[in-house]
């Protein structure tokens, strides 16, 4: 194994859930009084866990580390360069993964939300629907509108729904708007085409079908 850089720190991880952070700052003194900060939120159900630090712009490097561990980006009066705004445009990984501050103390109050939203129960998924892709539109970022068929249930607005291509499981993502005949809908049942803006790191292509979930009643 690579000795890890001195500027590298990793927190002892425990059983259940994993908050994984790369950060980036401007100094190496700014990371050092950031991870001294971190150390001091309370853990309970999720541990903290830095795969990385550095001094400087965060770069595609930190973008594919990210994506590969479902981490997020911590910024601190950093810029994101060009190479990396590229990749991001590429719709690879979500910008909302990376988040950026000048502010040390907005930065740990950010840290803090990211906790308490992995750590927040969660009622359970149930599978709705199937949807067979048949043609894609239009890709921005990490948006896509797609054009589809419902062959089982149904899909609703909102939907979460994960992607999947040769009988494999390659992404999520949801729903973010319906259409049927460029007419705004709630839902299309079984049989029915419509038009979908679907949201997700991962891209749909055309052959790919969707399963549709929802979240089960309490």
């Amino acid at each position: 194994l690579n000795k890890k850089p001195r500027s590298q720190k990793t927190y002892p991880v425990k059983e259940g859930k994993v908050l994984n952070l790369i950060l980036k700052t401007d100094v190496l003194g700014s990371a050092e009084a950031i991870e001294g900060m971190l150390e001091n939120i309370p853990e309970s159900q999720t541990s903290l866990h830095i795969l990385k630090t550095g001094v400087g712009d965060i770069n595609e490097a930190d973008l594919k580390l990210a994506q590969t561990a479902k981490a997020y980006i911590i910024g601190f009066r950093v810029k994101i360069n060009p190479v990396a705004k590229r990749w991001l445009e590429q719709g690879k990984i979500s910008r909302s993964r990376i988040v950026q501050f000048d502010v040390i103390y907005e930065l740990i109050q950010k840290v803090r939300q990211i906790l308490e939203a992995i750590n927040k129960p969660e009622r359970a998924w149930e599978l709705i629907g199937k949807v067979k892709i048949l043609e894609k539109f239009l890709t921005t970022k990490n948006r896509q509108i797609l054009g589809g068929k419902v062959i089982e249930g149904e899909i609703r607005k909102g939907s979460r729904v994960e992607i999947i291509r040769e009988e494999q499981k390659i992404g999520v993502g949801r729903i973010i708007n319906l259409q049927e005949s460029k007419k705004n809908i709630d839902r299309a049942t079984k049989g029915k085409e419509c038009g979908m803006l679907y949201e997700g790191d991962q891209r749909v292509e055309r052959g790919d079908f969707l399963l549709v979930y929802q979240r089960a009643q309490s």
